[in-house]
């Protein structure tokens, strides 16, 4: 009898110091990764899940952003729930700075402190860019794919071919140009609008660029 009841004390000891000896918690909500491409100008909501089996209280939470314009430290805005089950904690940041940034989040308790990502020399890494600068590229670059770019190609067929007809050689650099121009405006844009009317858009008007070239005699 004695001897069925240690054995019933040790698995209760072993079955109570495993639940205790679990540690809080830091991770994305779903194990989704976080978002690694914004813009600038733009308000975001960072949100992670914590969990602690004590339920503990949260103190203070902090995202840490570093930046080549510096470092900045962004307090929690809320936290929602209870830790022992998983509470909701959201950060909001007023825009970034343009750039590589690299950072981590820090939940603090009376009891201690926990990190995401977890260990100590990775960093949460996204980059920031300026949708006005992109559009300063794709503009710059459509100019140039309508007249650098058909005017070398022009040449390059004229002196491949001088008995070949000029309006193909002109016909063949507004194509490649009118391609140059789309693959140029996906490269920059792509990842950063998410509305399929604006690519939508874009297929129209190199099709319609392309039909106009077509055309001409």
């Amino acid at each position: 009898m004695i001897r069925r009841i240690i054995v019933l004390l040790a698995v209760i000891i072993v079955i109570t110091s495993g639940v205790f000896a679990q540690g809080a918690a830091l991770t994305t909500p779903g194990n989704q990764a976080l978002p690694n491409l914004y813009q600038t100008g733009k308000r975001y909501t960072l949100r992670l899940q914590y969990v602690d089996p004590k339920g503990d209280d949260v103190t203070k939470a902090v995202f840490h952003d570093e930046s080549r314009s510096g470092n900045i430290d962004v307090p929690m805005k809320a936290i929602d729930g209870s830790t022992a089950d998983g509470a909701s904690v959201t950060w909001e940041v007023n825009g970034f700075e343009k750039g590589d940034h690299k950072g981590f989040f820090v939940v603090t308790t009376e009891t201690g402190s926990t990190r995401h990502p977890q260990a100590p020399d990775t960093f949460y890494e996204f980059k920031v860019h300026s949708v006005i600068d992109k559009w300063i590229v794709v503009g710059v670059s459509i100019v140039l794919c309508f007249t650098l770019v058909p005017w070398v190609i022009y040449t390059v067929v004229r002196s491949m071919n001088r008995r070949g007809s000029p309006s193909s050689a002109a016909k063949v650099g507004l194509m490649v140009g009118a391609l140059g121009a789309l693959a140029m405006f996906v490269w920059q844009f792509l990842g950063i609008y998410d509305n399929p009317l604006i690519w939508i858009l874009a297929v129209v008007v190199f099709i319609v660029v392309v039909v106009g070239v077509l055309a001409r005699r």
